[in-house]
């Protein structure tokens, strides 16, 4: 008889596994989040805590924020959005496979990055001085001319804009949010230093501005955005 358990056993977590591990295809969801009050296995309600959907065309998803990546539920709800993430199934509250006894089960998106479909914006300014600006789905280049440069000899060019596409506008915005993620920044000083840049952006009614020092990451992405406007 317990030979019986333990088989049932291995086989039901052998099963909760191979479910979360076999659909593990990062896909992007569009449509809005939705914030309601958390509700266990058993139909009970516990308003503290707030539980994450996406709902669209296709359905209701509950969303799980494995790495933290998204804000409060509070600035959250209703808002239209594109979800990153893996379709899987499997445990609802528990990130690590393993702890599955006590958590909900179905199916939901692992979420790995979103993006709002608010206004949000940045401003990049490179060592130069020049800028990149996005602002809804217009990406403009703003050169440094020669009077304002810090020789009084070099220019920057020319001003462009374009209207990019909603594909261009969702990839450029996840590019500028994986390089804000992967590089160290620190709060702009009143006079930055020659050679540094400076990186600003509007989500969710904050503005925030950040300095570093020219790297790899941002000179690519800096070359994303030049492409574009070629």
């Amino acid at each position: 008889m317990n030979g019986i358990k333990v088989s049932f056993m291995i086989s039901f977590y052998l099963s909760v596994f191979c479910s979360v591990q076999i659909l593990a295809q990062s896909i992007d969801f569009k449509g809005y989040f939705f914030i309601q009050s958390y509700r266990n296995q058993k139909g009970i309600e516990n308003d503290s805590i707030k539980d994450i959907f996406l709902k669209n065309s296709k359905g209701t998803f509950f969303v799980k924020d494995c790495n933290n990546r998204l804000p409060s539920t509070n600035d959250l709800h209703l808002k239209k959005a594109i979800v990153r993430g893996k379709l899987e199934k499997g445990p609802l509250d528990n990130c690590n496979v393993r702890d599955i006894h006590q958590s909900r089960y179905g199916e939901h998106i692992v979420l790995e990055d979103f993006v709002l479909e608010s206004n949000f914006s940045y401003s990049l300014s490179e060592g130069s001085g020049n800028r990149y600006i996005l602002e809804g789905n217009v990406l403009m280049y703003l050169p440094v001319s020669k009077e304002i440069s810090s020789s009084g000899m070099y220019s920057g060019g020319t001003k462009k804009e374009i209207v990019l596409s909603e594909n261009e506008r969702i990839l450029l915005i996840r590019n500028f949010r994986k390089t804000m993620r992967k590089t160290s920044l620190v709060i702009c000083e009143k006079n930055r230093s020659i050679g540094s840049i400076a990186v600003s952006f509007s989500q969710l009614g904050e503005d925030k501005e950040y300095c570093c020092e020219e790297n790899k990451r941002w000179s690519l992405f800096i070359k994303r955005n030049k492409l574009l406007l070629e």
